[in-house]
């Protein structure tokens, strides 16, 4: 078998990368490859532009010379865990911008492996999350109280957000939170329900024992200060933060205004903002893709083609994220009814592997149908149901080794119709499984680092469960998985 060569700038060769730097031009991120050393050696015209320094200068570790100089010993240091580890990655840090102003960054690696399971190097991309901030929340970002010394000047986010040692203590605020204690008491070193009583000890350290998050709605807050106005009514939400090893170095907790009106528009918002800057080129690159892939540029020779295949999939998953971020919002509103219609629900499901047959192929995975010939005609919302098998299916090609089979299964039962997704994949560990389906839970990721919201399994859930059913999942580690959905039949 012909192992990829690892990826560098002289394996590539100057006219791929310029063709590479088109490609990468179409992607509304900053984007750049490095080697299986973790050296960069490509950045895309966005990056470059964002900098205002030449790709020379980029080149290797000369990026890092950008990086603000009290997080560049940290950003060296957790990536070369990442390299050394082989798993992806996400760092936040200040990058200077061609201005000389330093912005927020958001960097996010994802390691690429050849057939023979050796590091070929990384793909990745920046997101400026200042810029972020700004352009999703614009309409609602309210100025803050007093500034306070503890506060990171860089966490803008109109969401009150609470940065907790694991004891507990509060170590970073942002201006939203003394918006919404109506106090600019400096808080700094206080035990979080010292603040806020409401916010239990018990729930937090399942936040760190078990490494999941959580969200809860919460009436009548209760403060340790009072507020004028009564008591008000929060969302809180706390997870885990973990370094490059998986171990929990720290707890985030956010705590929202659960005001409808306020929060129906920045839903409103948020969602214009990804449909808009987001989704549309998002699909024009993928279909600049399919025309390279099938010879609209001539045809393609191995090293190319494998650079525009990692790109491909970078771009396929971000859209991917995407479309399950609009598909919450739309599952969370309850006055979102089902547009039901006559359909076959095998073919439903059929219609999927046929999607992802290409990138099974590519991963030497067998995608097996053992569904009825005969057609299943039921009332269901048909986008909606074809999500949830593509998430499904999707899922299962993550997380199965090259050589494995993925089989869909059909049959009725009790006046139930069960759909089968089973995978010969690595299994899921028996904690992880209680909290497959909790909105955002992503679980232990050993093998690819793959990369998501964990959103999919939570959205498979909710629009099941809409439709009446139910979905269930029984896996032993190291030897796959099977979810079972379960559809009344009348």
């Amino acid at each position: 078998m012909q192992t990829h060569k690892a990826l560098s700038s002289a394996s590539v060769g100057n006219e791929k990368l310029s063709l590479f730097s088109k490609m990468a031009g179409l992607i509304p991120r900053m984007v750049w490859l490095s080697d299986s050393k973790g050296s960069r050696f490509f950045f895309s015209p966005k990056w470059l532009g964002f900098t205002g320094v030449q790709h020379s200068f980029a080149e290797g570790g000369g990026w890092l010379n950008l990086v603000h100089a009290h997080d560049r010993h940290r950003v060296s240091v957790l990536l070369q865990s990442a390299v050394a580890s082989k798993q992806s990655f996400h760092i936040e840090y200040r990058l200077r911008r061609r201005d000389g102003a330093y912005r927020q960054i958001l960097d996010s690696g994802t390691p690429e492996f050849a057939d023979d399971g050796s590091l070929c190097g990384f793909l990745g991309g920046c997101t400026d999350l200042n810029e972020t901030v700004h352009s999703a929340f614009r309409a609602t970002a309210k100025e803050s109280l007093t500034p306070q010394p503890n506060m990171d000047t860089n966490f803008n986010s109109p969401i009150a957000i609470w940065k907790l040692d694991c004891d507990f203590r509060i170590r970073k605020t942002n201006p939203a939170v003394h918006q919404q204690l109506e106090s600019d008491e400096d808080i700094t070193g206080r035990k979080i329900w010292q603040v806020v009583p409401s916010i239990s000890e018990k729930m937090l350290e399942r936040v760190v024992t078990e490494k999941s998050r959580i969200q809860v709605n919460c009436s009548n807050v209760l403060l340790a200060q009072r507020r004028p106005g009564g008591a008000p009514s929060w969302t809180i939400a706390a997870w885990p933060v973990t370094d490059s090893f998986g171990n929990t170095i720290a707890v985030c907790v956010s705590t929202a205004e659960d005001n409808t009106a306020v929060r129906s528009q920045t839903i409103s918002d948020v969602v214009a903002a990804l449909v808009h800057d987001l989704k549309s080129p998002l699909i024009g690159a993928e279909r600049t893709f399919e025309a390279l892939f099938k010879g609209a540029a001539g045809a393609l020779d191995q090293d190319l083609e494998k650079i525009l295949q990692i790109l491909n999939r970078g771009n396929h998953s971000m859209l991917e994220m995407i479309q399950n971020l609009i598909e919450m919002q739309r599952s969370d509103n309850g006055d979102v009814s089902l547009n039901l219609e006559p359909e076959d629900i095998y073919d439903l499901a059929r219609s999927t592997l046929s999607e992802l047959s290409a990138l099974a192929s590519d991963r030497a995975i067998v995608l097996q149908d053992n569904l009825p010939a005969e057609p299943e005609m039921m009332y269901v919302e048909g986008t909606s149901l074809k999500r949830v098998f593509h998430n499904l299916v999707s899922n299962a090609l993550k997380f199965t080794n090259r050589g494995g089979a993925i089989t869909l299964t059909g049959r009725k039962a009790g006046g139930k119709l069960l759909v089968s997704v089973a995978d010969t994949g690595i299994g899921i560990p028996a904690e992880d499984q209680p909290h497959l389906f909790e909105r955002y839970f992503q679980g232990c990721r050993r093998r690819r680092g793959t990369d998501g919201t964990g959103l999919g399994l939570y959205l498979c859930k909710n629009i099941i469960e809409r439709h009446g059913g139910s979905i269930s999942v029984a896996s032993i580690e190291g030897e796959g998985s099977t979810f079972t959905l379960e559809l009344p039949t009348a």
